[in-house]
């Protein structure tokens, strides 16, 4: 029997009513389903790795313009209300972070890219994730296991479920789960940056200098300014084609 027929129809009713009564009324009764879900908080870095990269869902908080709407969109900034285009507007934004010509122009275009991946469409998912966030940090990794768990299985095309779950079986060690949902996220979305961030700090902390290495070449082909990515692949380039690795 698969988890998700394990799972069924009353755990999940237990799980998101667990999750009501712990993130409270204000959560519970959002009607807003296009509000961001949030992130979990990335693991702290190894100060022994050479340069390394940002933590993933980290995202630059300067908008693209000054004017902002009272829903937080921006004023020239139309926010996609449909899987399509979503799809539309990430592939448009995508091609123009690949063509960035300064650091600048590159953390404005993700700032917005990385609000379009947080639109869920679902304040059921929304809760859900939030409730896993307060759960985790109270060190009650079950519960916050199977809430993320829930999440995804109702939200199957969501790329940031599996990458709120790949940050937390990162932060349980349980680096194998964490690299599945990763490579999830990459099949959801090719150009998901932030993914390919994570695959590559999860190889270099198991020590797969060539695995980095080639998530590098991708990463920068994506998001040619993407904090410490070009330094850290100039390093392990030495190493890996001057080893033979």
């Amino acid at each position: 029997m698969s988890k998700r027929q394990r799972l069924g129809r009353s755990g999940r009713a237990a799980l998101l009513a667990a999750a009501a009564i712990c993130v409270g009324p204000a959560l519970s009764s959002a009607q807003d389903s296009q509000r961001p879900a949030p992130v979990l908080p990335a693991p702290p870095g190894d100060p022994g790795k050479p340069v390394p990269l940002p933590p993933q869902g980290s995202a630059p908080q300067k908008p693209i313009v000054p004017q902002q709407r009272s829903d937080g969109a921006t004023a020239l900034e139309k926010l996609p209300q449909t899987a399509e285009e979503k799809r539309r507007q990430l592939n448009d934004l995508y091609a123009q972070l690949a063509a960035a010509e300064n650091e600048e122009q590159a953390k404005q275009l993700s700032t917005r890219i990385e609000r379009i991946w947080r639109l869920s469409g679902s304040d059921t998912v929304n809760l859900l994730i939030s409730r896993a966030i307060k759960v985790a940090s109270e060190k009650r990794t079950d519960l916050a296991n199977k809430l993320l768990d829930s999440a995804v299985e109702l939200a199957p095309d969501y790329t940031e479920g599996f990458s709120q779950r790949a940050f937390f079986h990162y932060s349980q060690s349980n680096m194998l789960a964490a690299v599945g949902d990763l490579r999830r996220v990459l099949a959801l979305d090719p150009n998901h940056y932030k993914a390919m961030e994570g695959l590559v700090q999860v190889w270099r902390d198991t020590g797969n200098k060539k695995g980095a290495y080639e998530v590098l070449k991708q990463l920068l082909d994506v998001n040619p300014f993407a904090a410490g990515a070009k330094q850290a692949y100039d390093e392990l380039k030495r190493e890996v084609e001057g080893r033979g690795i």
